[in-house]
């Protein structure tokens, strides 16, 4: 499938899931967080279930039904288990005390436990660092799921995971996709502490047949920022490299690893006239901000673009770039007629965020 419509297929798939999720979240906050901890504590079945999978809307506010969901982690229906889980997830590092529950659910003989316990300490982020020595075991797991959600944990915590960089090394060679994928993420989340041979390893990976796993290496290595030098080279020969379908991706390593502006500036606006890597560079050129001036005239002409998708970022990045410029103040209002509903969106956003007023 074409990038470009792989994209806007995924697009409005989660168009599709919002709708649905914002129904669903409408009808959940028709009730306090209260009323459904008495429901889960009261209630079997179905209605338990419903129960626990809506305390887990309320995210990190849920932290006071944790006396109720820790004691569903144990539970012998596998539902309760993993609803109880994705709301531990969703409340993040207020979910400690579940720690030593999901901990014992990792030495689970079934990997679907063992996968929804890193699932919720995922979400604990930092605060599940005593996990570490229990998830590096998960990323030789038999399902190759629990290899790259344990991966996933592992970014999650952090530098203190650097214990775990020689196994995620190992399926960064040899593991599935998906695998290697997140253990490239993970590498670049842990951060310097990785090491130079991790680095190197990462090089290396530039070159791995699989597009996300090269996207993923770049993203990492661009993290990792200039303790990575030595992957100027690497990345250089990737950009010219027609294999590359991320090359904006590249260069946002390359100017997070060397500092270098002007060059990454240069090289995302010719991307802006690439069908199919037009929109990532607008979106790096609006997190360089002011950095990005030199892409002004080429960010003007795709707000005027067919593409409603391709304004939208456009206006995005000049609302980033060049937030005092009069001109693209009128740009941005003048989408505000904008036959797309979600331009409209967008223009009305930028002018919120630049405290302009909007007027009906």
């Amino acid at each position: 499938m074409n990038h470009r419509v792989r994209n806007i297929v995924i697009l409005g798939l989660s168009a599709m899931l919002l709708v649905l999720t914002s129904l669903a979240e409408d009808q959940l906050e028709s009730k306090p967080l209260q009323h459904w901890i008495d429901v889960a504590k009261t209630a079997s079945g179905v209605e338990r279930i419903e129960a626990i999978k809506a305390i887990g809307t309320f995210g990190p506010e849920a932290k006071l039904a944790l006396p109720v969901l820790i004691p569903a982690l144990s539970d012998s229906n596998r539902r309760v288990l993993n609803e109880a889980a994705t709301a531990i997830h969703h409340i993040g590092p207020d979910a400690r005390d579940a720690m030593k529950t999901l901990l014992d659910l990792l030495a689970s003989d079934n990997p679907d436990t063992r996968r929804a316990a890193i699932y919720a300490i995922e979400g604990i982020g930092p605060a599940a660092e005593e996990a570490i020595p229990a998830l590096i075991p998960s990323l030789h797991d038999d399902n190759f799921h629990n290899q790259y959600f344990a991966c996933r944990a592992l970014g999650q915590i952090g530098s203190k995971s650097r214990i775990a960089v020689p196994d995620l090394l190992d399926i960064l060679k040899e593991g599935n996709p998906s695998v290697r994928r997140n253990a490239a993420a993970a590498l670049g989340k842990i951060g310097p502490e990785i090491g130079e041979q991790a680095i190197t390893a990462l090089i290396e990976a530039l070159g791995d047949k699989m597009d996300p796993v090269r996207e993923n290496v770049a993203i990492a290595l661009g993290r990792i920022g200039p303790p990575a030098k030595s992957s100027v080279k690497a990345l250089n020969e990737a950009l010219d490299n027609e294999k590359i379908t991320a090359r904006p991706k590249v260069i946002k390593a390359l100017w997070l690893i060397t500092n270098d502006a002007d060059r990454s500036v240069e090289l995302l606006t010719k991307e802006l006239s690439n069908y199919d890597t037009q929109l990532d560079a607008s979106y790096t050129l609006a997190e360089m901000g002011p950095l990005a001036k030199a892409a002004l005239p080429a960010l003007k002409r795709m707000s005027e673009s067919d593409d409603p998708e391709n304004r939208s970022a456009a206006i995005g990045a000049l609302a980033e770039i060049a937030p005092e410029a009069t001109d693209v103040q009128s740009l941005i209002k003048e989408r505000l007629q904008d036959a797309d509903e979600d331009v409209r969106k967008v223009a009305q956003e930028a002018l919120k965020q630049l405290k302009i007023e909007v007027r009906e």
